[in-house]
């Protein structure tokens, strides 16, 4: 089973392709909707995308950062952040969907992460 993405869209911004970064220390979210490869199904990952700046001026306010769930970027090529994500999710493969979603949340935290029956 391989992981496809059926979409991208974010939380914080209307127009992802002409976006443009106020300052150079900037984070946003981003969900990617992804299922398996061929069906219907879809579940939603997040991830935060931010610049070295962005985390730097985090850590001049806390001593440590985890840094899971995060994508660290020089600066805003939305093509270059798309095709990094694609990349990414296209080599998530599994026995079944729990094994492929488990590899996907070390990108992005899965809405079903922490469920438990």
């Amino acid at each position: 089973m391989r992981a496809e993405i059926k979409t991208i869209v974010s939380l914080d911004i209307d127009d992802l392709s002409n976006y443009v970064p106020k300052t150079d220390d900037f984070s946003f979210l981003l969900r990617g909707i992804v299922g398996s490869e061929n069906s219907e199904g879809e579940e939603s990952f997040d991830i935060t995308v931010c610049t070295l700046q962005w985390l730097q001026k985090q850590l001049n306010h806390i001593d440590v950062m985890m840094g899971r769930h995060h994508l660290i970027v020089k600066d805003y090529d939305y093509e270059k952040i798309l095709d990094a994500i694609y990349r990414y999710v296209e080599s998530c493969e599994g026995d079944n969907w729990n094994e492929v979603a488990l590899k996907l949340s070390c990108l992005g935290y899965w809405e079903f992460e922490d469920y438990r029956d």
